[in-house]
């Protein structure tokens, strides 16, 4: 066999063009929390959602929302995330299956209540 290093430059060259760079998302590991709301006659009145995010996807998420650098986020700062993460939910039912009386309720006929965020350390 006859070896040609022009030829295995080349190869070598052509190959690595070819190579694309690696794309991904950031997973997230969640721990949720529902909790059902009564009103004072003992009717359900709702469902109280409670994500946790692991730190390192909190960490990603909150990059500059630290507005006065004092290493804290407020509940103002982090308004404007809580807000998109809520919205975001909609799409897919608050990730939340309903049923009256063994059916299910459409999430259309739902109200959200105030949202908020904090961090926990």
């Amino acid at each position: 066999m006859t070896h040609r290093p022009g030829l295995t430059c080349l190869l070598a060259a052509v190959l690595a063009g070819l190579v694309s760079p690696v794309l991904a998302h950031p997973h997230v590991w969640v721990t949720a929390k529902a909790e059902v709301v009564y009103d004072q006659s003992g009717n359900v009145a709702g469902v109280r959602h409670t994500w946790t995010f692991d730190k390192s996807y909190s960490a990603y998420v909150t990059q500059g929302l630290d507005k006065d650098s004092d290493g804290r986020l407020t509940s103002e700062e982090l308004k404007d995330l809580a807000k998109e993460n809520t919205e975001s939910l909609v799409d897919f039912d608050y990730f939340t299956e309903l049923k009256v009386n063994g059916k299910c309720r459409s999430s259309d006929s739902l109200t959200t209540t105030p949202w908020s965020m904090s961090m926990r350390r």
